[in-house]
């Protein structure tokens, strides 16, 4: 018996937290949240056998720089079986990330949360380079792309600096 903002149901996979995850996160910028449900509702997402302890830490990072603490996020958790969910009422922003015709397009509000949760990140976080090379050869998961060792030595060279992006939280990839 309570009211919800329904922010969808995601996969587990790393860039899914930018793309899915934040689509319709935009509404937490809106006057309409910050006067009337903040605080007052809970902004619900689902995943498959899931609860809020084992939500992807990354998409919880992201939430709490718009704003959103873990006690107003519900989970809702689901299995392959069908079952119903029932809420006093529930709301459902747009999209402000989608696709059309095969090409994802964004709206301004996409770009102003965006801006909104790099503006969000702690100043003590700052790691500004000039030029970057984000480099899978460090990446655990299978094999590196292949010849990448190659192009990490010459883009060093150039005076790249080579970033392995699973080294870092979610807040100082954001910074980098």
């Amino acid at each position: 018996d309570i009211d919800i903002i329904y922010f969808g149901c995601f996969w587990n996979c790393w860039g899914h937290f930018f793309t899915d995850g934040l689509a319709k996160a935009w509404y937490l910028l809106t006057d309409e949240y910050k006067q009337k449900y903040k605080g007052k509702v809970k902004i619900a997402i689902s995943f498959i056998n899931s609860t809020l302890q084992s939500c992807p830490k990354p998409l919880l990072s992201l939430y709490k720089l718009l704003g959103v603490d873990e006690d107003d996020i519900l989970v809702i958790s689901h299995t392959h079986r069908p079952r119903a969910t029932k809420f006093r009422s529930v709301i459902v922003p747009d999209n402000s990330l989608f696709f059309h015709n095969g090409t994802r397009h964004f709206t301004k509000e996409y770009t102003a949360m965006i801006d909104a949760i790099t503006d969000a990140v702690p100043a003590n976080l700052d790691k500004k380079y000039e030029k970057i090379y984000l480099s899978r050869t460090h990446f655990t998961k299978g094999n590196a792309d292949f010849g990448e060792r190659s192009l990490e030595s010459v883009f060093k060279r150039l005076g790249y600096t080579i970033i392995h992006p699973q080294e870092y939280s979610v807040l100082e990839q954001i910074a980098i």
